[in-house]
């Protein structure tokens, strides 16, 4: 069923919308609404192969997140080590694919101690004491003897268990979803400690598995199995007699504090390893169908440049910044219909203005340059024949839309949108910056003129970045500063068709079709 899923995937359709990363989507992130990073038909949804929620949140995290300090080129040798392991990638989605592990055990999260602190003597005495005794009363009574010796222990065993009874029931509605869960994290692992791995981060993760002498597939298997006991609460019968004679609930109950007790210290790092094994797993699945990919050249992280008075004091060059990508396409549109374009900007405080016609490939480059940056800083493979890179933040303008229940006009959404950049830029100046078309929701005039100022700023603040238009006097800004280069998608007029070949061309456009495509639709012009 998984292998059948990935060739689907290699004709370019999307796993299940649960796999599409839904709940990260927020509009009010850097980038990742703009380049649809989060939800249906999303690069998250294209690449995720997690199961579980600690995979899940670390996947997200490694695309949503800015790149500076994290190890790049370690994430990328454990994503080739995993990527020709094709029997254990499959192995471990298999175990959360058939627990439908998609929640985070509900116990790791609980406390150590389910009965309060003041009982807890008492209880353990009455543990030790109450079972032999109403065993021994019920023995006397089958042989003979007034089965008041029976009663009297068995309802003290009843008392006992009304007062521990919410504690129980607690962990019983635990029980039934989290002992499936479990067993799912159990495999996973299991696979993960069998497996000899070379990269240094995947054996980082796996040191993690054996912390504190306690090996985590079996700590998790003996809580899995302690909540199976514990379910015996669904046969009524049954468990009124165990609960009664044997203390049953009070007996389980303190058995999973006490592994609770143990085992806290470690949980987190489980968590962290079944995280981040799955997420590079997702990963290595993304490179082993797409061997044509490469794992881009990841520089060493730049460092931010001063900021002093609304100016950047350093040359933004000075931090390393550099894109050059050849071949470089969309990973979301499949091989047969991808178009790859070269593009390079090997220095800070350079702006890219690109121009054309609608429809010619302006709004999809701009994408292609975000998404494949993002997976770049993943440790993943990008959809080039070769990228050049370097670290760097993220801040997008693209998607903004108007919005009722906050009485906001596009105009205005725009205007935050532009304001959230120049305040990532200000912060972060080695921020890169992508901005298609500014300032659509006013009239032509305010949107030149406010376009204009814009960009003057982010030349002055000496800000790296693309921005797509229609206005073409802002191609004249190349004149002004030697810091404005300008390019261009073009399409050309076959009888009454348009025909774009969607390549990127230093320059400027000039030819537009509005009115062709009003005509197109029957709109008289």
């Amino acid at each position: 069923m998984l292998r059948e899923e990935e060739l689907r995937s290699l004709g370019g359709e999307f796993p299940g919308e649960a796999a599409a990363g839904a709940e990260f989507i927020d509009p009010s992130h850097p980038y990742s609404s703009d380049l649809d990073i989060f939800g249906p038909r999303s690069l998250f949804h294209f690449v995720n192969r997690t199961t579980t929620r600690p995979g899940r949140d670390a996947l997200a995290a490694l695309m949503k997140t800015p790149p500076e300090g994290r190890p790049i080129a370690e994430l990328q040798t454990a994503v080739r080590d995993l990527a020709p392991r094709l029997a254990y990638r499959m192995r471990i989605r298999a175990f959360g694919e058939a627990a439908g592990a998609t929640d985070r055990p509900a116990l790791f999260d609980g406390p150590a101690a389910a009965f309060p602190e003041r009982r807890r003597k008492a209880i353990a005495v009455l543990l030790f004491i109450l079972p032999p005794v109403t065993l021994a009363g019920l023995a006397l009574a089958i042989a003979g003897f007034p089965w008041v010796a029976f009663a009297g222990p068995f309802l003290a065993q009843a008392a006992v268990n009304r007062l521990t009874g919410p504690a129980a029931a607690a962990l019983y509605r635990s029980a039934a979803r989290d002992a499936r869960i479990l067993r799912a994290y159990a495999g996973i692992i299991s696979a993960a400690e069998a497996e000899r791995f070379a990269a240094p981060a995947l054996v980082s993760y796996q040191r993690l598995l054996g912390a504190g002498g306690m090996t985590a597939s079996a700590a998790i298997r003996r809580l899995s199995n302690l909540l199976e006991w514990l379910e015996l609460r669904s046969n009524r019968p049954l468990h009124f007699l165990a609960n009664n004679i044997l203390l049953w609930d009070v007996f389980f109950v303190r058995r999973i504090e006490a592994w609770r007790k143990k085992a806290e210290p470690h949980i987190g790092g489980w968590l962290e390893a079944v995280g981040g094994i799955e997420a590079l797993a997702s990963l290595a699945n993304l490179a082993f169908n797409n061997p044509d990919w490469i794992f881009p050249r990841v520089a060493d992280n730049p460092v931010d440049s001063v900021v002093k008075d609304d100016l950047v004091v350093a040359d933004v060059a000075d931090a390393g910044f550099r894109f050059k990508a050849t071949a470089l396409g969309h990973p979301l549109i499949p091989a047969a219909e991808r178009v790859a374009n070269d593009f390079e900007m090997e220095s800070g405080g350079a702006i890219a203005v690109i121009t054309g016609p609608n429809m010619a490939g302006k709004s999809t480059f701009l994408r292609t340059v975000g998404v494949n940056a993002v997976l770049a800083f993943a440790g993943g493979p990008v959809c080039a024949a070769a990228l050049d890179i370097a670290p760097f933040r993220l801040a997008a303008g693209m998607k903004s839309t108007d919005s009722l229940d906050r009485r906001m006009s596009l105009f205005y959404a725009e205007l935050e949108r532009l304001k959230m950049i120049l305040d990532a830029i200000r912060d972060h100046p080695g921020t890169f910056f992508i901005i298609d078309e500014m300032l659509k929701g006013t009239n032509e005039m305010d949107r030149h003129k406010g376009a204009m100022a814009l960009m003057r700023q982010l030349i002055r603040r000496r800000a790296t970045g693309i921005v797509a238009t229609h206005d073409l006097e802002l191609t004249g800004l190349a004149a002004e500063s030697p810091a404005v280069s300008n390019y261009h998608f073009d399409g050309n007029v076959v009888g009454d068709k348009l025909v774009f070949d969607f390549k990127l061309r230093p320059g400027i456009c000039e030819s537009f079709n509005a009115l062709l495509l009003m005509k197109r639709i029957g709109i008289e012009v």
